[in-house]
């Protein structure tokens, strides 16, 4: 909606029950390099060039978020932190 806007566009946002009520406002806005189908799964499916266009874009998305976050929210707490993927046990 925002991109809309900022392109000229006039924008409603809708949400059931009103605004930051749904999913909005339960989200712990917790963003990861690491995607629900594993990297080994989506190059299986649909090759490496088209793997690697889809885990750039998800990391470009963050890169846009961070952005956002420091232009229209300030101290927002947008940090970044390093992450880790790992098992409990191996069956």
């Amino acid at each position: 909606a925002l991109f809309l806007k900022e392109a000229g566009l006039s924008v409603v946002l809708l949400e059931m029950g009103g605004l930051f009520n749904g999913e909005t406002g339960r989200t712990s806005a917790h963003l990861t390099g690491v995607l629900d189908t594993r990297y080994y799964e989506l190059i299986h499916r649909h090759g490496l060039s088209k793997a690697k266009r889809i885990v750039r874009s998800h990391f470009d998305a963050i890169d846009r978020i961070e952005d956002l976050a420091s232009r229209y929210a300030g101290d927002c707490g947008f940090t970044r932190v390093p992450g880790f993927l790992y098992c409990e046990s191996i069956d």
